[in-house]
């Protein structure tokens, strides 16, 4: 009874039909455990626009989430977008913590660049210290599911498709815990489409799901023990993954201190700012653009911390926009 009733409570955030009576629907169950809560006056401070934004108290809703959350076995947090919230409803409890410590020392790498490259070094001063974590341990399959998702979509966008297929597949999996390859191959295509994946990426989940059962994605364990380039090409080896998806694997889920993304649009930019006069204020054209062998040619004084490098010509990027917070 509890699980069907939280299940229908986040079916309501998926469709995005929620009023302030239905979500009702969630904390009557929070009420039932806790005995607690106020709800004509939950009700008065948590409700919607007509634009689907929450208008709310934060306080007290921090608090209810907080109540909620040490029983519902998955992260809560609520936001001023009902797609938002569910994006955090369901996304699979962390393992071990939020995220991990990058496998080297971040500051022996920025001190290194800065002694091989002066040019980077004041890059390195402007932008302050290089601060990536990475998140909670993901297997590959999961990985790269949420890479494919997130290809070529904006970042709420994925994350509200990401949540549906999660959801679509607890009454299998359990609440917030994520499918197996086999729940992939298996489920129709209605269901697919149903969280909102195009054709072709409903393909390629199904071969990333094939390719995962046969061994052609590696597990985790065996990741380890790879070089990048085997990994590369493993990977690439699925429907939708390219080079690019499994370099950012690479530097922000397996923490590889020596990747270089040369084909990528923020990376040429970053270094025609940094080391070919691109102005801040210019347009920027294709023949204005690094290419890759005036990036690879630099990048011998960068090695073997390439994946550091590149975030600061990332960040390079950021500063030319006037963007000054670094991101988490």
């Amino acid at each position: 009874m509890l699980r069907q009733r939280v299940l229908k409570s986040t079916q309501c955030f998926l469709d995005r039909r929620i009023t302030g009576r239905g979500c009702l629907g969630l904390i009557d169950w929070a009420d039932l455990q806790f005995g607690s809560i106020n709800q004509p006056k939950f009700i008065n401070q948590f409700r919607w626009n007509e634009r689907s934004e929450l208008v709310t108290d934060l306080l007290d809703v921090d608090n209810h989430a907080h109540r909620i959350s040490q029983i519902v076995p998955f992260r809560m947090a609520f936001t001023h977008k009902s797609h938002e919230i569910m994006a955090h409803f369901l996304m699979p409890r962390p393992r071990s913590g939020t995220t991990r410590k990058l496998p080297y020392d971040p500051a022996e790498a920025t001190y290194a660049l800065s002694a091989a490259d002066p040019k980077l070094a004041k890059l390195i001063a402007k932008a302050g210290p290089f601060t990536v974590r990475l998140p909670a341990q993901q297997s590959p399959f999961e990985a790269l599911t949420q890479s494919i998702i997130y290809q070529q979509l904006h970042g709420k966008a994925a994350a509200t498709i990401h949540a549906r297929l999660l959801a679509s597949f607890a009454d299998i999996c359990g609440i917030g815990n994520h499918p197996e390859p086999q729940h992939l191959l298996d489920c129709p295509n209605e269901q697919l489409r149903a969280a909102g994946l195009s054709h072709n990426k409903a393909l390629a989940l199904r071969d990333l799901a094939a390719k995962t059962l046969d061994g052609t994605v590696p597990t985790m364990a065996r990741i380890r023990r790879m070089s990048d380039d085997d990994i590369i090409e493993h990977l690439t080896q699925v429907r939708g993954i390219g080079k690019w998806t499994v370099e950012m694997m690479l530097i922000f889920r397996l923490g590889r201190p020596n990747v270089l993304p040369s084909s990528d649009y923020g990376i040429r930019k970053g270094f025609a700012l940094t080391y070919l006069g691109l102005k801040p204020t210019e347009k920027v054209t294709p023949d204005l653009l690094a290419t890759h062998e005036q990036i690879a040619k630099r990048a011998k004084k960068w090695a073997p911390w390439c994946s550091v490098a590149s975030w600061y010509m990332w960040r390079a990027c950021d500063l030319a926009a006037g963007k000054t917070v670094q991101p988490e």
